[in-house]
Parts: structure tokens; sequence; C-alpha cells
């Protein structure tokens, strides 16, 4: 199974690829909800990890769907996670979520996403139905694909 992308904006072309990846899945989701672009608010389910270790390294993509970890992402800038992934343990935890005006194209295209004030940023895509988070570290990266199931 391929890392999956969430860089689609025509809804029918995003809910096409969402049900591919889906199938996919050693444990499938039974349900999906449609949210908005750039919205993080409501519950997504981990299901894939990708890790590089070094730079030129090939990256690793593991199927992570019959783990069960949730993200709950609250309007109070709240989020609760239940089960534990390879960048967060369980627990709560204070985010900021925004769109920057102005990409940065030096590091990644993409939102940021900060979770517990890290000293580091996040990368972060929402659409529809997917989100991935991307954590760079120096010569590494881990990325975490989810489905949004409300």
């Amino acid at each position: 199974m391929g890392i999956m992308g969430c860089e689609e904006d025509n809804e029918d072309i995003a809910l096409k690829e969402v049900n591919k990846v889906i199938s996919e899945l050693t444990c499938p989701i039974t349900s999906l909800s449609k949210g908005k672009k750039n919205d993080i608010v409501g519950k997504w389910r981990l299901i894939q990890t990708a890790q590089r270790i070094d730079v030129g390294a090939p990256i690793d993509t593991i199927d992570v769907s019959c783990i069960g970890v949730i993200f709950e992402f609250k309007n109070n800038n709240v989020l609760k996670i239940t089960g534990s992934s390879t960048l967060f343990k369980e627990g709560v935890y204070k985010y900021t979520y925004y769109v920057p005006e102005k990409p940065n194209s030096l590091s990644h295209p993409g939102p940021n996403l900060e979770i517990n004030d890290r000293s580091w940023r996040l990368f972060c895509t929402v659409n529809q139905y997917r989100m991935y988070i991307l954590q760079q570290y120096r010569n590494s990266m881990v990325t975490e694909y989810f489905i949004r199931i409300k």
C-alpha cells in the first residue's frame, strides 16, 4: 500500500482516493465523515505511518489501521488522543492550528500545527476526508495519515 496524498481539492476525486485507501487497509474503516478543507476539528483515525530514518533512505510505510488510535480535535483547542502513535502518547493536549497566508516553500507547503507549545512545528494538511501530520527532524521524518471519522 502506498502513501496516500492529500493534495487533491476535487471532492469526487478525493472521495474516490480515500475509498481506495480504505479498501486496502488491514482493518477497514466503517465510518467516514466529510468535513471542510483546512478544518481540523473532528475525530480522526490513524491508518498509516511512514518513516524515513536518514536522507536518501527508503520510506517505510506501515498500516496501523488495526491499532485504533483516534485524534479528536475540539473547537476549544483541546486535542484528545486515544491510543498512542509514533509522534504522541495517549492524553489530552492543547493545540494551535493555522494556515499561513504564504506557505514557507523552504520547509513545507502546508499549514502548521503546534501541539503543547512544542519548540518545533508539525506540518499538517487537511482536506474533506484525510489529514496528514509530518514531523521533520534534521535527517529523518515521520508522517502520520488519518481518515476523518466524525
